[in-house]
C-alpha cells in the first residue's frame, strides 16, 4: 500500500480516479509524473503486480 497523509490507495484504478477528482489544476504532464511515482512507490511497498497494472 502507498499511504499518504490524506489518501490511501491500493491499486492503479483508484490512483487514477484520485488524480481525476483532486488533480483538476494539474497538467497532463504532472498527472503522468505522479502515476510514474505511484508505480515506483508501489514496487517499494511490495504491492502485488496484478494490482499495479
Amino acid at each position: 500500500k502507498v499511504i499518504n497523509q490524506k489518501f490511501k490507495v491500493r491499486d492503479m484504478k483508484s490512483a487514477e480516479k484520485l488524480l481525476e477528482t483532486h488533480g483538476k489544476k494539474l497538467s497532463a504532464k504532472h498527472k503522468t509524473l505522479l502515476m510514474i511515482k505511484f508505480k515506483r512507490l508501489s514496487k517499494l511497498h511490495n504491492i502485488k503486480p496484478k494490482e499495479n497494472n
